[in-house]
């Protein structure tokens, strides 16, 4: 045999050499070490339901879905159900929706948190009290689903007093002895009253989520229906539109409210209570064709209760509640009326006439025509045209900004409901105006500029309605007074660029 052949097989014979010792530090080290971490992570955790390694009938990771959490803590027992496609729910000792935030606080805390070491594996009596495990400040019981089968599993978790040294908590697992020492953040996750993990939103709805509205109460009567267009109207005292954003903020302040007790509801104590009668009696009817009624009151001041009581009937069934402040819809019906001075979809306005007011010796400067084409399949064109009193192209945006601004336009008051003299608010043909029309031509609305309100920063105006409005017209300013401020005019080509083409 030469001698290259030789070296060659050595060679061979090396490589397949530290191609075992390379696969037996991976297979025979590396991988038992990576094993091992995550047995002793999974095993740490304060519970794990699904076992090392267990998967769904597709391969993936086996699914866990939490049923049931019993939690004695404050001398209370508090036993939870999550039924299938429904949030958590306390069903004893009451029965009520569960504070979502503190119920993920939990679960979270329940699969995450771990043992950080062990304390003692076989205490004895004094060695539990000790640590606080003879009289537990909590205990925790899960059960939870897994897997394709839905396999049943459950944990249940003993927590002493704090470890003062470090943070931790001493906690016993599934009634074995041993003592460990578990991340301090468990003991505030599971150590929960009933109170703690009842849900303290007392009014659960939004204002997409009504469809009427009344309120009586000493001083205010208003009901607000929506209609076929799914708008709101205010019917009583008046029929007339409701202000959307200011119901949407009185809803969203009565959603926020929340309750500070549940105390025991005593019939007999409802008139002193300031239930019976109601100081504030409110009647909502929801999407779901189901009804919530809300009475509010407070005990009178010689009573010595300075809480505020809220009895709320509703889909859950009676609940009274103790609040840290009255809810905020004790309103005048005035504050609820819509306030929105012209009434228009920007979409359909084709033809704008911006009317420019009389000068001071009477004369008067020609109307300002702003015109958009219709479109083949019905709509309109975005781009604006100027065609009178002279033609060119409209400056878009400053055209759709007014619309816009003049469709957000508020009053702040109104001045008179059909006035017959509309002359003592400035407001006459000689007054400044903006028209809106149609692709048919007919006029959608008007507004109208009127003369300053003596003593304030307001001015009198007229839109939609038939009424003579104060509105703050500070932003219509940039209303034109000439067809100069909104034709485009091509930029001028200087000498340089001219001469560059």
């Amino acid at each position: 045999m030469k001698q290259t052949t030789r070296t060659l097989l050595m060679l061979v014979a090396l490589a397949a050499i530290g191609g075992g010792v390379a696969l037996y530090a991976y297979y025979g080290v590396h991988e038992k070490d990576r094993r091992e971490d995550e047995k002793k992570d999974h095993d740490d955790r304060l519970f794990s339901p699904a076992r090392l390694g267990e998967k769904s009938k597709d391969g993936g990771i086996a699914s866990v879905e939490f049923t049931a959490l019993t939690i004695t803590a404050s001398g209370q027992v508090t036993a939870l159900a999550h039924p299938a496609g429904e949030g958590w729910r306390i069903v004893n000792p009451v029965h009520a929706s569960a504070d979502k935030l503190v119920l993920d606080s939990i679960l979270s805390q329940l699969q995450q948190a771990k043992f950080k070491s062990v304390i003692e594996e076989k205490p004895d009596a004094a060695a539990l009290a000790r640590y606080g495990l003879d009289k537990p400040t909590f205990t925790l019981e899960a059960q939870a689903e897994v897997g394709d089968n839905h396999e049943k599993r459950s944990v249940k978790l003993v927590g002493g007093i704090e470890n003062t040294y470090d943070g931790t908590v001493f906690m016993q697992r599934d009634d074995q002895p041993t003592v460990y020492a578990a991340e301090g953040g468990a003991r505030y996750a599971f150590q929960k009253s009933t109170f703690d993990l009842r849900e303290k939103e007392v009014f659960p709805y939004t204002i997409d989520q009504l469809t009427k509205i009344e309120v009586k109460t000493a001083n205010n009567h208003y009901r607000l229906e929506k209609d076929d267009k799914k708008e709101w109207q205010l019917r009583e005292p008046t029929k007339e539109g409701a202000d959307l954003l200011t119901l949407t903020a009185m809803i969203a302040g009565l959603k926020n409210t929340h309750a500070t007790a549940f105390p025991p509801d005593e019939a007999d104590k409802h008139a002193l209570r300031g239930l019976e009668p109601p100081q504030l009696l409110a009647k909502f009817e929801l999407t779901d064709g189901g009804s919530l009624s809300y009475r509010a009151g407070k005990a009178p001041p010689d009573a010595g209760d300075p809480s505020i009581y809220a009895l709320i009937d509703g889909p859950d069934g009676p609940v009274l509640a103790t609040l840290a402040k009255p809810p905020e819809i004790d309103r005048n019906p005035g504050d609820l009326r819509d306030r929105t001075v012209l009434h228009f979809k920007k979409d359909q306005v084709a033809k704008i006439v911006f009317h420019a007011a009389a000068t001071g010796d009477g004369g008067t400067k020609p109307d300002i025509v702003v015109e958009r084409a219709a479109r083949p399949d019905g709509g309109l064109e975005d781009s604006w045209n100027v065609t009178a009193p002279r033609a060119g192209k409209a400056k878009t945006f400053k055209i759709s900004a007014m619309l816009w601004t003049l469709g957000s336009l508020k009053w702040e008051k109104s001045a008179e409901e059909k006035p017959k003299d509309w002359g003592k608010y400035g407001i006459d043909s000689r007054s400044r105006s903006v028209a809106l029309f149609g692709a048919d031509g007919k006029e959608i609305t008007r507004f109208t500029w009127g003369k300053e309100v003596e003593g304030t920063p307001l001015f009198y105006v007229r839109g939609t309605r038939d009424q003579a409005l104060e509105a703050n017209v500070e932003r219509l300013t940039e209303l034109p007074n000439d067809a100069v401020e909104v034709i485009e005019v091509p930029p001028a080509i200087t000498p340089a660029a001219d001469a560059g083409k």
